[in-house]
């Protein structure tokens, strides 16, 4: 997207950034071509569920998740490493917090950071996809870059979402634990998945009496 829209001639990902005798690795790293600074991302997914904004009530929900959006944001700012390294860089260096629900909705920062890059398109002659971004696909429900990006970002983090899910079933089955309540643990504290018997317990007693 940012090269797309002209922001940017490079980006690169996973960047070890040093500073105030301190490090961090970054999402994504780039040098703005309008302002000349380095511009350093870090992508966050947050998880909301109906604990996480358990007795917000229904009709105060939005600002309920739009609270938990800005909290993540405002950890992430106040890294001590994501500090050092940009407070090292004497003001040449931004540091932008992406921060995105698990169904593709984003935080403030990201909202402005994306309204500021489409703003940008418009004036560097990439705002209509099929002129301004002709080797990318679109199709009549996305002909301009922000219902594009918009889309692609949005199902980026649902489908991460949907990744992570998945992996955690796979992980529940291929060690044979048992899913209770959506949780993958038992009610009897002495349940084990690894064990035949399911009961590590009984099973070293058994043993001790020689019965294996």
């Amino acid at each position: 997207m940012l090269v797309a829209c002209g922001i940017t001639s490079e980006a690169r990902t996973e960047v070890r950034i040093h500073g105030g005798g301190s490090h961090f690795d970054f999402d994504i790293v780039f040098f703005d071509r309008l302002t000349g600074r380095r511009v350093m991302l870090e992508v966050t997914r947050v998880a909301i569920t109906q604990a996480s904004v358990a007795g917000s009530g229904i009709l105060a929900s939005f600002d309920a998740v739009l609270s938990i959006l800005r909290t993540r944001e405002r950890e992430r700012c106040e890294e001590a490493n994501v500090s050092a390294v940009v407070e090292n860089d004497e003001g040449n260096t931004q540091f932008i917090p992406i921060v995105f629900t698990s169904c593709g909705g984003f935080g403030p920062r990201a909202h402005a950071f994306f309204k500021e890059v489409y703003k940008r398109a418009q004036k560097n002659g990439r705002w209509a996809m099929a002129s301004g971004q002709p080797d990318v696909n679109t199709t009549w429900s996305t002909l301009y870059a922000s219902t594009y990006w918009d889309m692609r970002l949005g199902f980026a983090g649902a489908a991460k979402d949907a990744e992570v899910q998945s992996n955690i079933l796979l992980w529940d089955q291929t060690r044979n634990l048992v899913v209770v309540g959506r949780q993958p643990h038992h009610p009897d504290p002495n349940f084990a998945s690894y064990s035949q018997l399911d009961c590590p317990r009984r099973a070293v007693a058994a043993f001790a009496a020689g019965g294996l």
